[in-house]
């Protein structure tokens, strides 16, 4: 064992700097107790003959500092010599089965800690199918001589467990057809660990609840288990009065009612009633008006998961954005109806088909603006169906959002032709996401790795013979390609953003939590281009920033106030692109 190892363990240290780090102090009691730590430790390790003992104590002149000297005798290190299984009952894996799931085997050095995960492995072997009081015991029997031990797990795996009665508790304002709808364990099924993460999963994707406690209820009868959930209900409804900042688009302001769990037949009986009112049936309702210096936007929008009780959704929306640009004016109008339906819960497999009308107008176009704006001048009617497949498989947290798991989501639109107006063209876009808890110091305080990535692509038909600017994609900004102005990456022409028809962007991050999940560190690389034309889209044009930051969740009536600051350089850059390294983005976004 090296120097390093030991002294990372124990509780002693010399003075550092001024004593501000650590203080020196000499503890008599911090000694045994150190002593014992470096026996256990190397008894983990597998050193079970070693000696650790004070060898002398040698005072300064002026008595003022202590030397210490351990004298350690490590012996042989141990190697398991083979593995053995000791079950009480009939067994319900076999010993190849159980291997499988260890990473310690015979000809391995004795790893205490990797022992003690494989023992936990093994437990969750059984735990997933339904023997949840199994215990796995692992010992140690020594040889007569020779360094080789046997590791042997005694095993004990109980009676399968099934569920019984599901009781909901806490839930003033939420129906319990909402959170019963979330869960993916049933009465008389056999009770699996996985299905109670993936009920919480679901559970906190829905943003209503601050704290969830599974946990059996002592009565029932012997195998068959009640199960209960423990909720805390949060604030579902947000009505926000506020100004925004982005370094994107410019001074935002904010006005919203956004309501998670809305409920529309949940109508007040009177004016002291009207706060508890619209709660409880899992709907969402937003109104929003966002005016803005450079980019204002205006919604409403109604949406029913589970419309009438089934696996089918509603959706309706209207919408209004203004864009302001330099060398044109893009006021888009948009109203639409879309229907969906989950077709399978546990997979998360959603598909939806959408009928939208909009009409968009190119104004305010400047003398040198592109060909690509002066061409899509005027008032333009679009009709368009939108097909959206989702197939979610992510595991949520409070706070942190996605942790595990991935994600996938395809869309094709098709504008024109039969549905009628102005323009006739389709759009495939295509996203998949994927995250991973790295490393986790509580359930909520996790470090987590996530990879995503888009690609888009535009092409005309029949009477349209070009993808006009408005719908045409664009790369940069924090939403896309951090490094870079919005916009601000892709085709120019005479120095103005025209956007393309081809896009693939994507990006690497790690989160981790600095002060609880009030602030979280990120670092990123995102990548990145966009092309006019598919057959223009070239490798060696893609873009690179590399960057990292910190977003900050302040209280702010009763809601969390997102900042994101971030800093990113641009590695890879084409010479017509415009980059930004500061980013700072302020205020909520209603998604």
């Amino acid at each position: 064992m090296s120097v390093a190892e030991i002294l990372a363990i124990i509780q002693l240290h010399p003075r550092e700097f001024m004593g501000i780090f650590k203080s020196g102090k000499f503890d008599p009691r911090l000694l045994e107790s150190d002593l014992r730590q470096i026996r256990e430790y190397y008894f983990l390790k597998g050193f079970f003959d070693a000696e650790v003992t004070l060898e002398r104590q040698e005072f300064s002149q002026e008595l003022t500092q202590l030397r210490l000297v351990i004298s350690i005798d490590e012996g042989p290190r141990y190697q398991i010599g083979q593995v053995e299984f000791d079950f009480t009952e009939t067994p319900l894996f076999t010993s190849e089965e159980l291997r499988e799931v260890m990473t310690v085997d015979h000809g391995s050095e004795w790893d205490g800690e990797q022992i003690k995960n494989d023992a936990e492995a093994i437990r969750q072997l059984f735990s997933d199918n339904a023997f949840i009081d199994a215990t796995v015991n692992p010992t140690v029997i020594y040889p007569l001589e020779g360094n080789d031990v046997t590791l042997k797990y005694v095993i004990s795996q109980g009676s399968k467990v099934s569920v019984g009665e599901i009781d909901i508790r806490g839930n003033r304002s939420t129906k319990d057809e909402v959170i019963r709808r979330q869960l993916e364990i049933y009465p008389g099924e056999e009770f699996r660990p996985s299905q109670i993460q993936d009920s919480l999963s679901n559970l906190y994707r829905l943003q209503y609840f601050n704290q969830i406690r599974p946990y059996f209820d002592s009565s029932g009868a012997a195998g068959d288990r009640p199960v209960v959930f423990e909720l805390s209900e949060g604030s579902t409804g947000r009505a926000l009065f506020g100004v925004g900042y982005s370094t994107s688009t410019g001074i935002l302001g904010n006005i919203a009612i956004e309501k998670k769990n809305f409920d529309i037949q949940d109508w007040p009986t009177s004016l002291s009633d009207l706060p508890g009112s619209f709660t409880g049936a899992g709907q969402r309702l937003i109104l929003e008006a966002q005016p803005g210096t450079e980019y204002s936007r205006y919604r409403l929008q109604f949406f029913e998961p589970y419309l009438s009780g089934s696996d089918n959704s509603l959706k309706v929306s209207a919408f209004r954005s203004v864009l302001l640009r330099s060398n044109y004016t893009e006021d888009r109008n948009s109203a639409g109806i879309t229907l969906g339906r989950l077709f399978d819960r546990e997979e998360k497999l959603r598909g939806e088909i959408g009928f939208r009308v909009e009409g968009v107008t190119v104004e305010n176009i400047s003398s040198t603006a592109p060909s690509v704006i002066t061409d899509s001048a005027g008032k333009t009617p679009v009709n368009a169906l939108d097909f959206r497949f989702d197939w979610d498989r992510r595991v949520f947290r409070p706070d942190v959002g996605a942790v595990n798991g991935w994600n996938f989501e395809s869309t094709y639109s098709r504008s024109g032709g039969f549905l009628g107006g102005d323009l006739d063209i389709n759009k495939v876009d295509l996203s998949y996401g994927w995250f991973k808890t790295v490393f986790q110091e509580t359930d909520e305080m996790r470090h987590v790795f996530a990879f995503k990535t888009s690609l888009g692509y535009a092409h005309d038909y029949d009477d349209t013979d070009f993808i006009p600017i408005f719908e045409r994609y664009f790369l940069g900004g924090p939403r896309s390609l951090r490094g870079f102005d919005y916009r601000g990456a892709g085709p120019t022409e005479d120095g103005v953003e025209i956007g393309g028809t081809v896009r693939h962007y994507g990006s690497l991050d790690y989160t981790w939590p600095l002060l609880e999940n009030s602030m979280r560190g990120t670092v990123f690389a995102d990548f990145g281009n966009l092309s006019e034309d598919i057959n223009n889209f070239e490798f060696d044009e893609y873009r690179l920033g590399v960057g990292g930051g910190v977003i900050l969740y302040v209280p702010l009536f009763g809601q969390r106030l997102p900042i994101s600051i971030t800093w990113t350089e641009a590695i890879l850059k084409q010479d017509s692109d415009e980059t930004r390294e500061f980013s700072f983005d302020l205020g909520w976004v209603l998604r």
